[in-house]
């Protein structure tokens, strides 16, 4: 995040402690998950999505949340794959239930 702060100005919502992040970051307190955060997502230019390296499988419902909110969302190539990998099987199912 620091890296990021370096760079261009960030904004970071978090209850965590950020005493060691530094750069051009600027702190706020958590917002209403229903009624302020799909606006935050929405507004934002890029919304990060970095999973840990012990999550496998699965789409993070922050993913989903930012994509049914409008935002554009970045995130690992793991997450990328799995969600292209979904919306391939859909598209299958959606021509099985055509043709069956």
């Amino acid at each position: 995040m620091s890296v990021c702060g370096e760079c261009t100005q960030v904004a970071l919502y978090t209850g965590s402690d950020t005493g060691k992040l530094h750069g051009n970051i600027k702190i706020f307190l958590p917002v209403d998950y229903d009624t302020q955060l799909p606006f935050l997502y929405r507004r934002s230019k890029i919304n990060l999505n970095i999973t840990c390296r012990s999550i496998v499988t699965g789409i993070p419902m922050r993913a989903l949340d930012v994509m049914a909110s409008g935002g554009f969302l970045l995130s690992n190539k793991r997450i990328i794959q799995f969600i292209w990998n979904f919306t391939v099987i859909m598209k299958i199912v959606v021509l099985m239930e055509k043709y069956i």
